[in-house]
C-alpha cells in the first residue's frame, strides 16, 4: 500500500500481518510457498517470510523500486528507477546487473522466451537480455519511454511505448510492424489472442489489431 505497509490478509479479510517498509509500495509482489519479494519507494527489495511476515533479507538499489519481480530459476529479476536491472538469488545475493541511461520500471514481470527477458527503458530503448549471464542480446531504439513490459507470442515481441506506437518486433529485435495512437502506451503489456492483439492507451481507446500485419480490427 502507498502507507508503506506490505499486507498479508486471509481471504475472509482477516489481518495476518503486516510489515512496515520505509516508503510507498506501488510495485508487485511475487509469492512463493514460503516467502514475498516486492519493492518499496526507499530503494529496497524485500524477501518476507510467508507465513509471519518476518524480514529475511533486504538488498538496496539506487532509486525507487515501482516494479513487479520475476523469480525464474532462483533468478529474482526486477528494474528500478536508477536504471538497472538487478538479477538475485532467492537469498539476496547479486547475480548480475545490467545498466540502462534511463529508469526501469516494470509493472508486470518480464516474460522469458528463448533465456531472454525484454525490457523497456526510459532511455528509449527495448533491451533482450539473457537472464541467465545478463548479457545484451539486443537493443530496439523507439525514442520514447518505456514503462510497460513485452509480451511474447509465436516468436514475435508486442510492447507499448511513450512515443503512442505499440512494437511487433521479430526475435531478433527487427520492425516488423508498428501502429500509432493518439497517446502514450505504458505500464501494462498486451494482450495476445488468437490472431489479435488487444491494449489501451492513453487516448482513452481500447484497440484490437491483426496480430500479424498490424492492420486495424
Amino acid at each position: 500500500n502507498y502507507d508503506g505497509y506490505f499486507y498479508a490478509v486471509s481471504c475472509d479479510g482477516n489481518l495476518l500481518w503486516r510489515f512496515k517498509t520505509g516508503g510507498k509500495i506501488s510495485g508487485g509482489a511475487w509469492v512463493t510457498d514460503e516467502r514475498v519479494f516486492f519493492g518499496s519507494h526507499d530503494n529496497y527489495f524485500y524477501a518476507l517470510e510467508r507465513k509471519t511476515g518476518k524480514e529475511l533479507w533486504r538488498y538496496k538499489t539506487g532509486d525507487v523500486i515501482t516494479s513487479y519481480p520475476l523469480l525464474v530459476e532462483n533468478r529474482l529479476l526486477f528494474g528500478s528507477q536508477d536504471g538497472i536491472v538487478h538479477c538475485l538469488d532467492s537469498d539476496g545475493r547479486v547475480l548480475w546487473k545490467f545498466k540502462t541511461d534511463g529508469a526501469m520500471p516494470n509493472y508486470v514481470p518480464y516474460e522469458v522466451y528463448k533465456n531472454l527477458i525484454f525490457a523497456g527503458s526510459f532511455d528509449g530503448n527495448i533491451y533482450a537480455i539473457d537472464y541467465k549471464t545478463g548479457k545484451e542480446e539486443w537493443r530496439f531504439r523507439t525514442g520514447g519511454a518505456m514503462t510497460g513490459s513485452a509480451v511474447v507470442d509465436e516468436g514475435r515481441i508486442y510492447m507499448g511505448a511513450w512515443t503512442g506506437y505499440i512494437y511487433c518486433l521479430d526475435a531478433d529485435g527487427k520492425d516488423v510492424w508498428r501502429f500509432k495512437t493518439g497517446d502514450r502506451i505504458g505500464d501494462q503489456r498486451p494482450l495476445v489472442d488468437g490472431e489479435f492483439v488487444y491494449f489501451g492507451s492513453n487516448d482513452k481507446y481500447f484497440y484490437c489489431l491483426n496480430k500479424n500485419t498490424g492492420e486495424f480490427v
